[in-house]
């Protein structure tokens, strides 16, 4: 098999192909490894032997051989930033990738279940994250991401609602009559993309945004609408502050209110769906731990969700979305 070992012709010296000192050797090698001066040597090639001893040939000039390649890995770090996901050091997003091969539905449900949407990529870097994370865990048979389009296939939206900045189609692609969700192909190094079927069932990706202390422990109650994630303040690492968000929504329509997650110990802390701003009907009162139940108004285009958490100990509390219907 041939070895990365080259000649410099500026230094004279024996180097490997990525640059770095030869400063290992086996037991057993040629001696011209030890000249001072390997330009009258060269060209030639090196060989690693099956015995595990090296050797050089002068002769071999070009031919087809067996190459072996090494690279260097970071491990992904998980941090209280990003919990139980994968932090990505150039951008503000955490993934986390699935091995249980699903279809687009329902792993946009689970995605939701966590407090994330199936993942969305803005950047060479990112995509090269995400197909290192497919990589390591040998998911090489395709990773479901987070967008769809309709049958034009001209319009692929992010289902965090993020802008569509970055594309990493395989050439030819998106093809008609092949599907109108989006996937990874994990098998290239280059983590290129093709549409598939949305029944289609693979691995898949969530992302979201990272968690702090600082940006997640206010009351937002002002600025949520239709189709969000919201959490409570403090989740995922505090379920201890109070929070009324007011769920509106546009003309004569009903407010539907989806608890993706709900984390709240039975003693003591509660959330509360009432109809309207103040004063009206409680829809429901709620503890416990609860996943992916859904309430709706009655009469109103508004909702008030109360989260009354009397202590919040060892729970993250509420995630949730609404829409109109």
């Amino acid at each position: 098999m041939t070895s990365g070992i080259v000649c410099n012709y500026s230094t004279s010296k024996w180097q490997w192909i990525d640059g770095s000192s030869v400063n290992f050797k086996p037991s057993h090698y040629d001696p011209v490894l030890n000249e001072k001066t390997c330009a009258s040597l060269y060209p030639g090639s090196w060989f690693n032997n099956r015995n595990g001893s090296w050797s050089f040939d002068k002769t071999a000039k070009s031919d087809t051989f067996l190459l072996s390649c090494t690279t260097d890995i970071t491990p992904p770090k998980l941090t209280t930033e990003c919990l139980d996901f994968e932090q990505f050091e150039s951008g503000s997003a955490c993934y986390q990738v699935s091995n249980t091969p699903v279809n687009w539905t329902v792993a946009d449900k689970y995605c939701k279940s966590v407090g994330a949407s199936l993942a969305s990529v803005h950047s060479e870097q990112g995509n090269g994250f995400l197909r290192s994370l497919a990589y390591s865990r040998g998911l090489l048979n395709g990773l479901l991401l987070g967008a769809s389009s309709t049958e034009k296939l001209d319009d692929f939206k992010w289902r965090d609602g993020s802008e569509w900045n970055y594309t990493n189609f395989v050439s030819g692609f998106p093809v008609h009559g092949y599907g109108s969700c989006l996937a990874m192909a994990t098998n290239g190094i280059s983590g290129q993309w093709i549409n598939t079927e949305c029944s289609t069932k693979m691995p898949f990706a969530c992302s979201r945004k990272r968690f702090s202390e600082g940006a997640t422990k206010k009351c937002l109650n002002d600025s949520v609408k239709e189709g969000d994630i919201i959490v409570s303040p403090g989740f995922p690492l505090n379920g201890s502050i109070p929070c009324d968000f007011f769920l509106k929504v546009n003309g004569g329509g009903l407010v539907e209110v989806e608890i993706i997650l709900l984390e709240a110990n039975s003693c003591c802390d509660h959330l509360v769906l009432t109809e309207g701003s103040v004063g009206g009907t409680v829809i429901a009162n709620l503890t416990g731990a609860i996943t992916s139940v859904t309430y709706r108004t009655e009469k109103m285009n508004m909702m008030r969700v109360s989260w009354q958490p009397r202590g919040g100990v060892n729970v993250r509390g509420l995630v949730m979305t609404f829409r109109g219907v």
